[in-house]
């Protein structure tokens, strides 16, 4: 009988992790030299493919409105140092928030896999049935694909809120 300790390290350490490493590296190069490749096609359709950094500051994020105590029209003014760290903190606040929204999932996702792995093929019966083994991998890979929907729409929401916030 085995630890719990040695049944974890064997879920992650056996033969198909040098082979899902190799996978992982090849499509993450490949994914790059296409983003890049995408990328300068929009750039050459668009005829953006010199402007960088010459965009000017929109108007709607350069400061507020504010009424001239002497002539009474509305002008714009600055955010003050403290308007505008009270922006960047809340802004990373949200993000700090999400990314551990993500590692959360992450960990919630492969504790269940583990537990459900653990509980399933201990089972003699189970264990007999034919691909049983992958029930466990194929549940945990649906439960994260419909988190990674949640938190799509999630992350849509909030960018709005913070484009909002920011103004």
């Amino acid at each position: 009988m085995t630890t719990f300790s040695d049944w974890m390290v064997g879920c992650f350490d056996n033969r198909a992790t040098p082979v899902f490493s190799i996978i992982i590296c090849v499509w993450g190069t490949v994914f790059v030299e296409l983003w890049k490749r995408r990328q300068a096609r929009l750039q050459y359709m668009w005829h953006v493919y010199k402007l960088e950094g010459k965009e000017p500051i929109r108007p709607q994020f350069a400061g507020k409105l504010q009424e001239d105590p002497v002539t009474k029209q509305k002008d714009k003014v600055d955010y003050s140092r403290a308007e505008k760290r009270s922006k960047l903190a809340g802004s990373g606040l949200f993000v700090a928030f999400m990314i551990l929204l993500v590692l959360a999932s992450l960990v919630a996702v492969t504790v269940y896999r583990l537990i459900f792995e653990h509980d399933w093929l201990t089972d003699d019966a189970v264990e007999s049935l034919p691909g049983s083994s992958l029930l466990p991998t194929l549940t945990a890979s649906l439960i994260q694909a419909c988190i990674i929907l949640l938190l799509k729409v999630l992350y849509r929401w909030i960018s709005w809120q913070l484009t909002r916030f920011g103004k």
